[in-house]
């Protein structure tokens, strides 16, 4: 494989890594309908236990959710 990405290599095609952000950094969701065929970003809210997902979503990757837990 010579060190290519698979999915680049059995397509040919360039793979789009644009979309994935820092995993643990802080998000700020905008809550609107979601059709289930739509792209979009998933989070877990703790306070109501339960999943969210959106596309309207601003990342700061200079935060890490583990920075503001407490010990």
């Amino acid at each position: 494989m010579d060190g290519g990405i698979s999915e680049e290599v059995w397509t040919s095609k360039k793979v789009n890594f644009s979309f994935l952000k820092t995993f643990g950094c802080e998000a700020f969701v905008h809550i609107i309908g979601y059709g289930v065929n739509d792209f979009g970003y998933r989070f877990y809210d703790y306070e109501k236990h339960k999943i969210i997902r959106s596309t309207y979503v601003i990342f700061n990757e200079n935060v890490l959710y583990k920075d503001h837990m407490q010990d």
